[in-house]
């Protein structure tokens, strides 16, 4: 079994999608958020099922879940799965990559 840590912009864009959600995105719920964090702790028995980046594909560490209209992407390293952000399904990583891979992962409280 797999540890499923969250790193934090992975959680500040949960945050944000929170906090945003009645102003920019009205589809979005606290039930729709309930099921993007499911989704991504479902990984802890089969974290290779997400499919590689594409942006990124030579690294196969690197992999993502898709959940209607966002890419959940995160790292297999050794026993845990690190969630690195969460995204838009229409937005690239280019540009990204660098900032956000390098960050620590940090345990995700509900």
């Amino acid at each position: 079994m797999y540890q499923i840590n969250w790193t934090q912009p992975a959680l500040d864009t949960l945050i944000l999608l929170r906090d945003h959600r009645v102003e920019m995105l009205p589809q979005m719920s606290l039930s729709f958020l309930k099921q993007l964090v499911d989704i991504t702790t479902s990984l802890d028995l089969t974290p290779e099922r997400g499919r590689r980046v594409f942006e990124i594909d030579h690294r196969r560490d690197i992999r993502e879940l898709l959940f209607e209209n966002f890419r959940i992407i995160y790292r297999l390293h050794h026993q845990q799965v690190d969630t690195l952000t969460v995204i838009r399904a229409r937005k690239h990583l280019i540009g990204l990559c660098s900032k956000r891979f390098q960050i620590k992962p940090t345990h995700f409280i509900e």
